[in-house]
């Protein structure tokens, strides 16, 4: 996944949470963490 396959409020929310340094380093992590911000809500 990608960044052009999440919305702009999705990449938002995971940029609060997680921080862009996490999200750039690391981006086979973004379905999970994406799935568990969903999930929280």
């Amino acid at each position: 996944m990608n960044r052009t396959e999440i919305t702009d409020a999705q990449w938002q929310r995971l940029v609060e949470q997680f921080g862009p340094e996490l999200l750039h380093e690391h981006e086979e992590l973004i379905p999970v963490l994406l799935r568990y911000i969903e999930a929280d809500r």
